[in-house]
């Protein structure tokens, strides 16, 4: 059956892309509490009951935000398991580069530093993140049963498997650097370990 719902106009479009732009750097600048709708849509340089339309009111627009958030690591974490985790590629290679991708965009970014403080912080971000949360691993879980249907990985529980990459890779780069900004190289070096730790385990004989 086709679809009859008129598409969303333009203008439309970039207004509330604007809205969700200035909502995000001012709920993870200044947090929840302190920031308004009326400072949402100066920034924006609309109406506040344009914001209104669009969220209906401030926790519908701060559930957009992060959930805009959350989509947009979802999309990267989907474009570099297609694009870096490649058949025919060596494993450790392809790992290494789909570790250090996610990595840049999301440890080492000041942006991202400041939504995981976000979630630290107000149960309300975390609520907002729903079922978006789960999708990296799931997507790098599904990966991880094609690579093991090929025999490159030893892994009879691929979800489990990827619980354990992302624990030994990214997990341990977070806890690192969440006290204070972490060097380039020093998280470089724990995403190396974390890889060769992951393939001693699933990826034999390994050295």
């Amino acid at each position: 059956m086709p679809d009859d719902a008129p598409a969303a106009r333009p203008s439309s479009l970039r207004k509330r892309a604007a809205v969700l732009t200035a909502g995000r750097a001012l709920f993870l600048g200044e947090g929840y509490e302190r920031t308004s709708v009326d400072a949402v849509a100066a920034r924006a340089g609309i109406s506040k009951r344009t914001v209104y339309d669009y969220f209906g009111d401030k926790d519908g627009l701060f559930d957009a935000v992060i959930t805009d958030a959350a989509a947009e690591v979802v999309d990267a974490v989907r474009a570099a398991v297609e694009e870096e985790l490649t058949n025919g590629r060596d494993l450790r290679e392809a790992l290494l580069a789909f570790a250090r991708r996610i990595a840049s965009a999301t440890i080492s970014s000041s942006e991202h530093r400041q939504l995981r403080q976000l979630m630290r912080a107000d149960r309300r971000a975390r609520r907002s993140l729903g079922g978006f949360e789960d999708q990296p691993e799931a997507l790098l879980a599904e990966r991880f049963e094609e690579l093991a249907g090929q025999g490159v990985l030893s892994a009879t529980n691929t979800v489990r498997a990827a619980q354990h990459f992302v624990a030994l890779t990214f997990m341990l780069a977070l806890d690192v650097s969440s006290a204070a900004p972490a060097e380039d190289a020093e998280i470089d070096a724990l995403l190396v370990d974390g890889v060769d730790a992951f393939l001693r385990a699933y990826h034999r004989p390994y050295p």
